[in-house]
């Protein structure tokens, strides 16, 4: 592979290959261990042993990964809608032998045909277009269907502005806590606001004490005791 290393992030393993990525911020983060850093201390609070967890948009793995150390492969599952990050994130969990439940698919609603924004950079793809990415038509997992098949007690999303359609949108009655990063820069603060009203219809409420940067959030049923 031209262009492609192997690093160690917080005793993980990650293949980094700049043909496949194409974005210097992401492989610069990989390359000196400051890849998602936030997500992990958030998973790392929030996460308990015997947690189920399903993912939307597991990127390389990293996150994923660390959920299954804390929580046990099998009781992950991770969805990621681009085909070429997909194949990298089997990879990098076969390299550190997780055998995670890794599903190649994008998530909506309720299911069915969607489009979908390859981007070049593998983890800038979006069910939103952005304007420098092309689309596709491609089949689409419902989420409604993926909380009652696996009953998460967490949810981990990072999916590039389609939290707004996902969150707060049915009920997540196995739910205990949702960690997302929400992207206002793409979506806007209004449609943001207008999914804490509903995660908040639902009983949900930003963890204050989780000490996050202003897009990565907690969100809790119940805080969390010490």
């Amino acid at each position: 592979m031209r262009g492609a290393q192997i690093v160690s992030n917080d005793g993980i393993r990650l293949i980094v290959d700049r043909d496949q990525l194409k974005d210097d911020a992401i492989i610069r983060a990989l390359l000196f261990d400051r890849h998602e850093r936030t997500e992990a201390a958030l998973v790392k609070y929030c996460l308990r042993p015997g947690d189920r967890v399903l993912e939307l948009g597991s990127g390389v793995g990293f996150i994923t990964m660390l959920c299954a150390r804390i929580c046990g492969a099998a009781n992950v599952v991770t969805l990621e809608g681009n085909p070429t990050m997909h194949a990298l994130l089997v990879r990098n969990l076969a390299m550190n032998r997780y055998a995670v439940d890794a599903r190649q698919s994008v998530v909506s609603l309720d299911g069915g045909p969607v489009t979908f924004h390859l981007s070049e950079s593998l983890v800038s793809s979006s069910m939103l277009d952005r304007g420098d990415a092309a689309a596709e038509t491609v089949p689409s997992t419902s989420f409604r269907d993926l909380l009652a098949e696996i009953e998460p007690t967490v949810v981990i999303m990072d999916i590039e502005g389609s939290e707004i359609d996902l969150l707060g949108t049915c009920p997540m009655p196995s739910v205990r806590a949702i960690g997302v990063e929400t992207h206002p820069q793409i979506v806007g603060e209004d449609a943001i606001a207008a999914m804490d009203r509903r995660l908040a219809a639902l009983g949900f409420q930003v963890d204050e004490r989780f000490p996050t940067a202003s897009k990565r959030c907690l969100y809790v049923r119940e805080p969390r005791k010490n």
